[in-house]
C-alpha cells in the first residue's frame, strides 16, 4: 500500500489576521444592519396615533413619578400640561407666578388640586386649588368658511 502524503501549509499570521478583520467587519456591518432596522421600526411605531399615545401615557407617568417623591398625590388619573407662554398664565393668575416655559402643570380633577412642576431643577414650584369656572360666557364663535380644492400630497419615508 502506498501511504499518502499531504501537505499542509501553515497559514501565517498575516493572512489570520486579514481573515478576522474581514469576520470582524462583516460582523460589524451586520450589527449595523440590524440596529438599523430596529430604529426605524421604532419609529415607524411611534409615529402611528396609537404609538404617539403611548408615548405621551409614558411622559405622564414619568413627570408622576418625579412629582410622587416630592409630594403625597391623590390616587386619580391627572391631567397633564407643559407652560409654553409664562406671560400669557401670569396675566391669567398669579397662581403661575414662579412657572418657568418648559415646567410642568399636573391637575388632579377630582382632589381639586395643581401643581405646577419644574423637571429641570426637580423642585414644586406651586401648589394650590383646582376650581372650574362655569360662570364663564363662551367665547365669540366665529364662522368658518368651508372650501374643496385638490391638494397633492407626497410622503417620502
Amino acid at each position: 500500500m502506498e501511504k499518502i502524503r499531504l501537505k499542509i501549509k501553515a497559514l501565517s499570521p498575516r493572512i489570520i489576521f486579514s481573515r478576522l478583520i474581514l469576520l470582524a467587519l462583516i460582523g460589524s456591518v451586520a450589527a449595523l444592519g440590524y440596529f438599523y432596522y430596529q430604529t426605524r421600526q421604532e419609529v415607524r411605531r411611534l409615529s402611528s396615533i396609537a404609538g404617539f399615545d403611548e408615548l405621551a401615557k409614558r411622559e405622564v407617568e414619568q413627570v408622576v413619578e418625579a412629582l410622587g417623591k416630592l409630594a403625597v398625590l391623590p390616587d386619580e388619573e391627572p391631567i397633564v400640561a407643559t407652560v409654553t407662554d409664562k406671560d400669557a398664565l401670569l396675566k391669567q393668575s398669579d397662581f403661575y407666578k414662579n412657572a418657568e416655559n418648559g415646567d410642568r402643570i399636573i391637575v388632579y380633577p377630582n382632589a381639586k388640586v395643581a401643581y405646577i412642576y419644574s423637571p429641570t431643577i426637580n423642585k414644586i414650584v406651586n401648589v394650590g386649588p383646582f376650581t372650574v369656572d362655569n360662570d364663564q360666557q363662551p367665547a365669540e364663535t366665529t364662522q368658518v368658511l368651508e372650501s374643496t380644492s385638490q391638494v397633492a400630497l407626497m410622503i417620502r419615508d
